[in-house]
C-alpha cells in the first residue's frame, strides 16, 4: 500500500501557510484545507513518479483547477512535460531504495536457500552410498555353517544284550539377517500466525532505524494477537503503516511493536483513509473544533437577542 511521509517541517514552510490563507481566508480551517488538497497531490505524484520518476500529465492536473492554487504558492512548477510537485525527489526516492533493497535482498536469499538445498543434497547421497556399501559388505562376508559333532559311547556288556548311549549334535547356525536401516522422513513444521507479520515489521523496521529489531517471546506474541485482532493481511499492511508514522509518542518509543498492537484498531482507520493523525494535528484539530464551538455559542446567543436581524 502507498504511503506517504509529511514531516512536521512542512506546517512551518511559508508557502504552505501562503497555500492555507488562499484556501480558507478566516484562516480556522485553513491548514486542514491545505493539508487534505496536499496529501491528494502527493499521493497523485508519487503515482507517477514510482514508474521512472514521470510527471504529472497535464490533462490529469488541469482536471481540479484547484490545483493551479499549488502553482501560485510555487509548490508545484508546470512545463511541457507535465507538473512537478516541489519536493519529490525528497519525498518518493524513498521508495525507489527500498525497491532496489528488496531486489538485492531476493538475490542474496535465493543464493543462499540454493547452497542450503545443495548441501542437504550431498550429505543425503553420502549416506545412501554408505548404506548401499554396508549391505554389500555383509552381503560378502556370510559366516560359513559350522557342524559340530560331539558323540560318546558307553558300552555295557551283560550276558543278554549290549546297549550303545550316543549325545545329541548341536544344530549349525543359520545365516546372520541385517536389517536395513532407513531414515524416518521428518515432519515439515509450518509457520506461526506472526512470523509473516515479523517479517513485514523487521523489513520496515531495518529501512527506518537502519538496524534489526529485538525478537522475542514477547514480540511473537504481540505479533500472533495483531493477527488474531486485525487478520493476517491487514495486519501486515498495518505493522508497515505503523513504522511510517511519525507521531511523537511512537517516536519516543522507537516503533516498538507492542504500541503498534495497543492501536491496533486506530491505526488500522489511519491507513483506510490515509491520514496520519499525530500529536500537534490534533491539538490543531482540536484548536479548530473549539473556535467552531464558539463561534456557534455567540451565533446562537446573538440569535436570541436579535431575532429579528436573522429573519
Amino acid at each position: 500500500m502507498s504511503q506517504i511521509r509529511i514531516d512536521e517541517s512542512l506546517f512551518n514552510d511559508v508557502r504552505f501557510k501562503m497555500l492555507a490563507q488562499k484556501m480558507d481566508e478566516s484562516g480556522n480551517f485553513g491548514e486542514a484545507l491545505a493539508l487534505e488538497m496536499f496529501v491528494k497531490v502527493c499521493f497523485l505524484a508519487q503515482r507517477y513518479w514510482r514508474d521512472n520518476r514521470k510527471l504529472i500529465p497535464l490533462k490529469i492536473w488541469n482536471f481540479d483547477p484547484r490545483y493551479k492554487l499549488l502553482e501560485e504558492c510555487d509548490l508545484a512548477k508546470q512545463n511541457k512535460d507535465g507538473v512537478y510537485l516541489s519536493g519529490s525527489n525528497a519525498f518518493f526516492d524513498w521508495y525507489h531504495n527500498k525497491k532496489e533493497a528488496g531486489r538485492v535482498g531476493g538475490i542474496k536469499s535465493g543464493i543462499s536457500r540454493k547452497k542450503i538445498k545443495d548441501t542437504k543434497e550431498y550429505e543425503a547421497k553420502q549416506t545412501k552410498q554408505k548404506i548401499e556399501a554396508d549391505e554389500a559388505e555383509c552381503r560378502t562376508k556370510e559366516p560359513s555353517s559350522v557342524s559340530v559333532s560331539v558323540s560318546s559311547s558307553v558300552s555295557v556288556s551283560d550276558s543278554s544284550s549290549v546297549a550303545t548311549y550316543s549325545s545329541p549334535v548341536a544344530p549349525a547356525p543359520g545365516p546372520v539377517q541385517i536389517n536395513d536401516p532407513k531414515p524416518k522422513p521428518k515432519k515439515a513444521t509450518e509457520p506461526s500466525e506472526g512470523t509473516e507479520v515479523w517479517a513485514a515489521y523487521s523489513d520496515a523496521y531495518r529501512y527506518r532505524y537502519r538496524v534489526e529489531p529485538v525478537r522475542n517471546a514477547r514480540a511473537n506474541a504481540n505479533c500472533k494477537d495483531l493477527v488474531k485482532r486485525l487478520g493476517k493481511n491487514e495486519a501486515i499492511q498495518v505493522v508497515q503503516f505503523y513504522l511510517g508514522h511519525n507521531h511523537s509518542w511512537y517516536v519516543q518509543k522507537s516503533h516498538a511493536i507492542g504500541l503498534c498492537l495497543a492501536d491496533a484498531e486506530s491505526l488500522h482507520t489511519q491507513m483506510l483513509t490515509n491520514n496520519q493523525v499525530t500529536s500537534s494535528q490534533a491539538q490543531k484539530l482540536d484548536k479548530g473544533s473549539e473556535q467552531a464551538a464558539i463561534f456557534a455559542k455567540v451565533t446562537r446567543e446573538l440569535e436570541e437577542k436579535y431575532p429579528e436581524r436573522f429573519k
